[in-house]
């Protein structure tokens, strides 16, 4: 219970030993300072410090005339300041949004180059993210048959189709003969997959996809990373081999809507 409430109370910007003094309030019910100081070993002083910043973000509550006593307040206060928090940052979001162009606005025009390797799932789950943000919501996509989404996250994999949906991306698809299942008549629309010529089975051990000026390549499923490569000249040249391969690829047979 305490790790779970530390994990929530962090993450709202709370200390330890705020978090081990509120905790101790929701163990004790209503208590002085001392009865805190006993539960935490915390000294004294410093739970009365504790206790007014407590007081100040409104989840602890202050009774009596010479024997100050404090109450842990009921969790709605810790959802209201959830609920604030992310108020905040949907607002911090949108002023980013609006810094990013107003930079790119007065930024000088010129050719970039550049390389960003992400490590974990976390930095693939950022790629991704980076690609959901394309521009032109259009993909081309390669895939092989044992690719991250399919091999390595279930869970991921079906937030990866809603955030498609979502962002409203659109794509041209590659896949091996041995992926090909029913897809809906929406599905093959948004996708728009063909299956590569047989002699490039098992050519591709790694996922990719091209949108804007930017490439992504997951790693195969040895190694939980991904690179993404950001440049006009270099995703022509990328772009340039899935167009050839595109055109010796076969076409989906229309399916039926599920």
């Amino acid at each position: 219970m305490k790790k779970e409430l530390g994990v929530i109370l962090g993450g709202l910007g709370f200390n330890e030993k705020e978090i081990a003094v509120y905790h101790a309030l929701c163990v004790l019910g209503n208590s002085t300072a001392e009865e805190i100081s006993r539960k935490t070993n915390i000294k004294r002083p410093t739970v009365y410090h504790t206790l007014i910043r407590l007081l100040t973000k409104g989840i602890v509550s202050e009774s009596g005339e010479k024997v100050k006593s404090y109450t842990a307040v009921t969790l709605q206060r810790i959802e209201g300041l959830i609920q604030e928090q992310k108020e905040h940052l949907d607002e911090s979001k949108s002023v980013l949004y609006s810094v990013i162009e107003n930079y790119k606005k007065h930024t000088p025009l010129k050719e970039v180059f550049e390389v960003r390797h992400f490590k974990g799932v976390s930095g693939v789950k950022s790629l991704f993210d980076m690609a959901f943000r394309a521009n032109n919501k259009k993909w081309d996509i390669i895939a092989p048959y044992k690719n991250i989404l399919r091999e390595y996250d279930e869970e991921y994999a079906k937030y990866y189709l809603k955030a498609r949906e979502y962002y409203k991306i659109t794509s041209r698809t590659l896949w091996e003969k041995t992926m090909e299942r029913t897809l809906t008549i929406q599905e093959q629309k948004n996708r728009n997959v063909r299956f590569m010529p047989e002699v490039m089975q098992n050519r591709f051990n790694s996922m990719m996809i091209l949108f804007d000026d930017s490439v992504v390549i997951f790693s195969s499923l040895s190694e939980i990373s991904g690179v993404c490569i950001t440049s006009k000249e270099s995703s022509l040249i990328f772009k340039t081999m899935f167009e050839f391969i595109w055109s010796m690829s076969t076409k989906y047979k229309e399916g039926k809507e599920l």
